[in-house]
């Protein structure tokens, strides 16, 4: 994953949501996204990073008429960070190091694998 600047040291893992204030399914599944941020908040050990192809100051608008938190906001192409489209979810250890990838609209059972992925400790 090429997101430059980025200390993945910083947490445990860290949640990158790869969106675009131009997909659907991304607005419609803001719900999901806001149980996200808040399970990454309570639990502390996952942070959460939006990569956005369009421009910071429009990203983070479009994540608060959505009402989603996130530690911060990139801006980079959706295929420079190794993905082919939006939305994608994407777990990454504090190494840099991709452990699993979630693409499109998540059923119920792919959004309790997010869940269960910012809930875990990395002793689990």
């Amino acid at each position: 994953m090429l997101v430059e600047g980025i200390d993945w040291s910083r947490r445990e893992r860290t949640l990158v949501p790869v969106l675009s204030t131009t997909c659907h399914v991304c607005t419609e599944s803001a719900p999901f996204y806001r149980r996200v941020a808040s399970e990454a908040k309570r639990h502390g050990t996952v942070g959460l990073l939006a990569v956005f192809p369009q421009t910071r100051e429009e990203a983070k608008s479009y994540l608060v008429q959505l009402g989603v938190t996130v530690d911060a906001v990139v801006q980079a192409p959706v295929l420079s960070v190794g993905t082919r489209g939006t939305p994608t979810l994407v777990l990454v250890d504090s190494h840099g190091a991709i452990k699993r990838t979630w693409v499109g609209r998540l059923a119920p059972e792919g959004e309790s694998q997010v869940l269960d992925a910012v809930k875990a400790t990395l002793s689990e």
